[in-house]
This record gives C-alpha cells, sequence and structure tokens, in this order.
C-alpha cells in the first residue's frame, strides 16, 4: 500500500512537470527548459518520502508561477548558467531558493555574493533574501556592496543591513566588530548619523569602530535618560566630539533649561542624583512626618499651655482666699 502510495506521489509530480513543460513553451526552448530545470530541482529536494510537499508548493503555493517567473529573469540577465546556478541552489535549499532569489531585483550580483559565503550561511542568506520588502532592501544592499551586506544582516538580523545601508563597507566591518546588543544600541542612531556632514559622520564612526563597547554604553544610557529625544543632530553631535573623552569616560549629555544639550560631569551627576535622592526623601517620608508631627505639637503646646494657666489660677485662687475670710 505504502508503494503505491508513493508511485502515485511521484506520477502526480511527473504530471505536474509535464504540465508545466507545456506552460512554458515560448518562443525559445531554452526558457521551457530551464523552468522544468528549477522545478525537477525542488522536486529533487524534497525527495521521494515528501512527494506530496513537493505537490502542494508546485500546484497550491504558487510555485509553478514562481519558477516561471525566475527562469525568464534569469535568462535574460544571464541565459542558461545563470538558470543552471539558481537550479543547483534549489536542490540544496529547496523553495527558500526559488523564493529567495525570485524576490531580489538583479541575480547575477546576488548569485556571485552567495557564492563567496560559507555553506552554513547561503540557506539563511536565503531566507532572508525571500523576506518581502526587508529582502528586497537587503538585496539592493548586496548589489551595492557584496557578501559583506548578507554577513552583517545573518550576525544582527534586522539592524546589519542599515550599518551596510548607511555606512558601505566601513559600516559593515563595523557591524561585524559588533556584539547584537551593541549593534541594537548603536543601531538605533545610525539613521541620524548617516544625515550628517562627512567630518561629523567620519568622526562618529571612527569613535564606534575604536570604542564600540563605551560607545554602546553611553548611547544605550542617553535613551535611557532621554526617551524620545535625538541626540545626533549638528548641534548635539558637536558637543559629543568636543567631550568625546569625557563621554566614553561616563559623563552624560544632558539638556538644559532651552534644549541644548551640554555635557554633565560624573561629578555633577553623583550630586544631581544626590539632589533627586533629597527631595524623594522630603516628599516621601519628611512631609507627611511633618503633616503629622505639627498638628500634634501644637496640641501638645497648647495642653501644655492650658496646664500652666490652670497652675497659675490655682494659685491666685488660694492666694486670694484668706483675704476673703470674715476678721
Amino acid at each position: 500500500m505504502t508503494i503505491l502510495v508513493r508511485s502515485r506521489s511521484l506520477a502526480s509530480i511527473s504530471m505536474v512537470v509535464a504540465s508545466l513543460l507545456v506552460t512554458l513553451q515560448t518562443p525559445t526552448q531554452s526558457l521551457a527548459a530551464g523552468g522544468a530545470t528549477i522545478v525537477r530541482a525542488v522536486t529533487n529536494y524534497f525527495g521521494k518520502e515528501s512527494a506530496s510537499e513537493a505537490t502542494e508548493w508546485l500546484t497550491k503555493m504558487g510555485g509553478k508561477e514562481v519558477a516561471e517567473r525566475l527562469t525568464t529573469k534569469a535568462t535574460t540577465e544571464g541565459g542558461e548558467a545563470t538558470v543552471e546556478q539558481i537550479a543547483g541552489l534549489a536542490g540544496k535549499y529547496g523553495p527558500d531558493a526559488v523564493r529567495g532569489l525570485d524576490n531580489v531585483p538583479a541575480l547575477r550580483p546576488v548569485l556571485g555574493a552567495i557564492d563567496e559565503l560559507p555553506e552554513s550561511q547561503i540557506g539563511p542568506a536565503l531566507a532572508r533574501l525571500g523576506a518581502g520588502q526587508s529582502g528586497k532592501e537587503l538585496a539592493d544592499t548586496v548589489t551595492r556592496y557584496g557578501a559583506g551586506a548578507i554577513r552583517a544582516e545573518l550576525k544582527h538580523p534586522g539592524v546589519g543591513v542599515r550599518f551596510a545601508s548607511n555606512f558601505g563597507d566601513e559600516g559593515i566591518a563595523i557591524a561585524e566588530k559588533l556584539t547584537t546588543a551593541q549593534a541594537i544600541a548603536i543601531g538605533r542612531h545610525v539613521d541620524d548619523i548617516a544625515k550628517l556632514p562627512p567630518t561629523q559622520r567620519n568622526a562618529l564612526l571612527t569613535m564606534i569602530s575604536e570604542q564600540s563597547d563605551r560607545f554602546a554604553t553611553f548611547v544605550g544610557d542617553f535613551i535611557k535618560q532621554n526617551p524620545g529625544k535625538t541626540l545626533f543632530t549638528i548641534s548635539g553631535t558637536t558637543v559629543v566630539l568636543a567631550n568625546k573623552d569625557a563621554i566614553l569616560g561616563g559623563d552624560e549629555i544632558v539638556f538644559d533649561k532651552d534644549g541644548n544639550p551640554v555635557v554633565m560631569s560624573k561629578q555633577g551627576l553623583v550630586e544631581r542624583a544626590a539632589s533627586r535622592a533629597t527631595t524623594e526623601v522630603s516628599n516621601r517620608v519628611v512631609s507627611p512626618l511633618v503633616n503629622v508631627f505639627v498638628p500634634l505639637g501644637a496640641i501638645v503646646v497648647a495642653g501644655f499651655s492650658g496646664i500652666k494657666l490652670y497652675g497659675v489660677w490655682k494659685r491666685q485662687q488660694r492666694a486670694m482666699a484668706p483675704d476673703q475670710e470674715p476678721k
């Protein structure tokens, strides 16, 4: 029974492939052959044990249409050699390869970059390239900067490509040095840094490259202390660069009453923290105690004064008593 079911599944795949061959008949026989080659590679990837999955991908998940579209694009850009290269990737990585390469605007530079990757990174790279609009953006960046953009994105998903797209090869080199936590902290600011004049932008990139750990700590602390504030404006960057040693040593950027960025030294930060603590203690402890004990003290004073007055009155009464006795 198992053999019969498997035979039927394989027969259904054969019918789909045959149908595809008919569908792909165009004025050029190479186009039809290329489409069949890619389809056959995907079915081989699924193997006999997953024949039903191959059929589902081809018919229900649009695999047939994707193969047609990808074959046309590959033939136009690179001819039969490009089709064969894609088929080789499809045979190893299945639908991810077809979906990822169908999503890229230009095949040849992306295929060239994939050739430079270690085998362990090719599958994840194809999956990232197939991720909708973000995959297209990654492909555009790869077209400009090569395999390094893919490596940066794989190391820091969702962040690495921003270093590459904003700063090119220098951004890729920085991303490869960072931990993911550092990349996330600094990555919140890369779009603002990219908009700065070249002199300021390059100086900041040098700071990041040479002091990545301390720079990530600095910008992370800034975000915590100043939610919603933008640090890397021209004026803010001027303050940072003029005080970079102090800032990387633990000083912070704060905003004065007019909203201008200024450096607060460690001593100033301690004093400010102490002032905040004093105010907090006053608000939470001293004020409630005052509210309780001041009225209580007034009652005690009033009571004590009353007792004193009563004693005076009693003495006056005793002093007057002899004068009132009959003679």
